[in-house]
């Protein structure tokens, strides 16, 4: 992501809650330091942790695997 503001956080918030009720878990990778930065001041991270937050995509990938 390069760039993010409150109404997408917002936005993100609920979608997260309803991904969550049907099992579905959100993850992101390869954002940005500023975008992270606008979703910690929407409150983004109540509803998704930072642990949810993959610098790579293999870090991701690898994350999910130890899960299993």
């Amino acid at each position: 992501m390069n760039d993010i503001d409150a109404t997408a956080v917002i936005t993100l918030k609920k979608f997260q809650v309803q991904l969550l009720k049907t099992g579905i878990q959100l993850r992101f990778v390869c954002v940005q330091t500023q975008v992270i930065g606008v979703m910690k001041r929407g409150g983004l991270e109540e509803a998704i942790p930072s642990e949810d937050f993959y610098p790579s995509v293999q870090t991701a990938v690898d994350a999910f695997l130890n899960k299993q």
